[in-house]
């Protein structure tokens, strides 16, 4: 994203605006695409989130997977997430989740990843309205 993305959109609507989002805090190759990350790239691209909202006042952030989905693509297409092209009945619906595997602020047992304390912490902090 760039850096001033989120307030050119704000400039351009009167509108409430929402942001979806979502990051892997692991890697995941699918088909020619290599996508390296860490729980400190998700830590990292949530802060950068959280400014950039700020900064275009931004009314609503949704984060998309509270959880990771590993354990249920796991369940989806056995050892399919260790071996990119193992055989699967599932494999077209498997291989459209898969980026998405390790995006959640919890891991797959309920553990807090780095990024959910920062989100926390977010939501957390007192706002004033302004008169």
């Amino acid at each position: 994203l760039p850096s001033d993305y989120l307030s050119r959109v704000e400039r351009q609507t009167t509108r409430p605006l929402v942001v979806f989002a979502a990051y892997p805090s692991s890697g995941f190759q699918a088909g020619p695409l290599i996508f390296s990350s860490s729980e400190a790239s998700q830590f990292n691209y949530l802060a950068f989130l959280f400014e950039r909202a700020e900064e275009a006042d931004v009314d609503y952030i949704v984060w998309d997977y509270p959880y990771d989905i590993s354990q249920r693509l796991e369940e989806l297409c056995p050892g399919r997430l260790g071996v990119a092209n193992s055989a699967c009945e599932q494999a077209t619906l498997f291989d459209r989740w898969r980026p998405h595997a390790a995006s959640g602020l919890l891991d797959g047992t309920g553990q807090p990843k780095p990024s959910a304390t920062l989100w926390n912490d977010f939501f957390a902090r007192v706002y004033l309205a302004s008169e």
